[in-house]
């Protein structure tokens, strides 16, 4: 009898230990759903806002002092729009969701994915390799969450089944026919629907990608786009006082890149080093920075050794450490030679170099070219107010985001422990406490039970000649997680899982 009581107190005490893994990821104390809107400015450099005058950045100022801004968001490898901000939305690196670049192609449908095709945007083999956007996350997680996306690049299509229950029929991310207020008034009445209001909402502007490429990052038409998106600011903080809604919404301002100027004379041209027989280039973006080189059979060699003394061009082989430290690996869409410029320079052929005008590029690894790392503003009831921040890496907003809505999140490469200092009510440390004194509590609470127990086996043992220890399914506690780390990817299995 007392081997199973002391069996039901082990079973009950390892049930509290996983319930109190089951954290709670909340900082609202009330009944309703905290809400949280997600705004992308495409190629918003981390360093825009310092030149800009005061006038033409009032409202991002306002964002800042009543929230947070970090010094810059670490992004990932390449340094292009549709990996960074599937990453911001999942918190994956680019070899584990899949979108390893605008356009790349996939062996396994023999396809090719372009970021400027309107029917890819919504189709979900491209999106849905084992990664779970945060718009899915939100509403599989029930309780009457539902999620809106305004033309976000790489979050318009069903994943894990789930579409995004709010998205503007058939306008998908480079729709620049569709106003930035209007943009805004299809957010702000999702989140003010009386019936079926959405918690979540992602809102994208081209811009000022847009601007910088022709012009280039240091152009005064740069700023004067900048102040167009300060008072696109300053019309969603007009809307939400409207609705009631500017001291209840969460809200984090960031970007996929930044952007560096091109002199026109740092050029690299493959013909010099290549005959054209030998290889083919597949989704190379027109950026001309990141350029996936896919060797002929039996050239692979000559390809690589003609390329890897060339001046100011980095050679990636498919398997090298220099890739895998990138997290640009392990996915069959990455092909097997990987070029990356120097700072400044772009790739090209004879053909598409002729003419290249383009000002502003982006696309360069982000750990060597500081020009490369996007902005951050956060503000709302979960943030702090007038702080300032280090560096963040971009892994870590799904995760925090997540935090924010109340929901658990799916594995992913980031950590809430890393971002966390950013939140009012960041829970961590006061669970952290919490689990110390616990585990003291069972310990001492074990040890009694035991104690007891083999007082109990020594009496009884003087009694009996034999004493039969219960028999019990060891399965019975199979169903315990401890310490379920949801950082951890395991990407040497199939390409088609995280």
């Amino acid at each position: 009898m007392m081997a199973k009581y002391f069996y039901s107190a082990v079973q009950f005490l390892f049930f509290m230990l996983n319930s109190m893994e089951e954290v709670v990821y909340c900082d609202s104390t009330s009944n309703e759903l905290p809400k949280l809107l997600l705004i992308s400015m495409d190629g918003f450099r981390y360093d825009y806002l310092d030149r800009i005058p005061p006038a033409n950045k009032s409202f991002f100022q306002y964002f800042i002092n009543q929230g947070v801004r970090a010094k810059w968001v670490e992004n990932v490898f390449p340094s292009v729009t549709f990996p960074n901000h599937y990453t911001i939305i999942t918190g994956l690196y680019p070899e584990n969701h899949g979108v390893v670049e605008n356009r790349f192609y996939d062996p396994v449908f023999n396809e090719t994915f372009l970021f400027e095709n309107s029917k890819q945007n919504f189709e979900s083999k491209w999106y849905d390799m084992g990664a779970e956007p945060v718009y899915v996350t939100n509403t599989k997680s029930g309780n009457g969450r539902l999620s809106g996306v305004v033309m976000w690049p790489a979050g318009l299509a069903a994943v894990k089944c789930t579409p995004p229950d709010r998205f503007i029929s058939g306008a998908y991310w480079i729709n620049k026919s569709i106003e930035f207020e209007q943009r805004i008034d299809y957010i702000i009445q999702w989140f003010s629907d009386p019936d079926y209001p959405i918690n979540l909402g992602l809102l994208y502007f081209e811009e000022p990608d847009e601007t910088g490429h022709p012009h280039g990052p240091e152009s005064g038409e740069v700023n004067n786009v900048i102040a167009k998106l300060n008072e696109a600011l300053g019309y969603l903080k007009k809307k939400l006082e409207s609705k009631k809604l500017l001291e209840k919404i969460n809200i984090i301002i960031t970007a996929d890149h930044g952007m560096l100027t091109h002199p026109q004379n740092k050029t690299i041209n493959l013909d010099d080093k290549l005959d054209r027989s030998w290889y083919r280039l597949t989704g190379t973006d027109k950026n001309m920075l990141l350029v996936q080189v896919f060797p002929v059979k039996g050239f692979e060699d000559i390809v690589y050794n003609n390329l890897k003394n060339y001046s100011n061009l980095h050679v990636y082989k498919k398997d090298d450490k220099a890739l895998k430290d990138l997290h640009y690996n392990d996915n069959r869409r990455i092909m097997p030679i990987i070029l990356e410029p120097a700072p400044g320079y772009v790739i090209g052929t004879n053909d598409s170099l002729a003419g290249y005008t383009t000002v502003g590029v982006h696309g360069y690894d982000p750990a060597k070219v500081k020009e490369m790392h996007p902005f951050f503003i956060a503000s709302g009831p979960a943030f702090k107010k007038d702080y300032s921040t280090g560096p963040i890496s971009v892994v870590d907003l799904y995760p925090l985001m997540c935090h924010i809505l109340g929901i658990k999140p799916a594995p992913n490469n980031g950590s809430l422990e890393n971002i966390q200092h950013i939140l009012v009510n960041p829970h961590k440390a006061n669970i952290l406490s919490v689990t110390i004194v616990t585990y003291i509590l069972i310990f001492i609470t074990l040890a009694s039970v035991a104690g007891v127990f083999s007082i109990f086996v020594v009496r009884n043992s003087k009694t009996r000649q034999t004493f039969k220890f219960p028999t019990r399914n060891s399965a019975s506690l199979s169903g315990y997680k401890h310490g379920a780390d949801h950082r951890l990817l395991d990407s040497a299995g199939s390409d088609d899982e995280i």
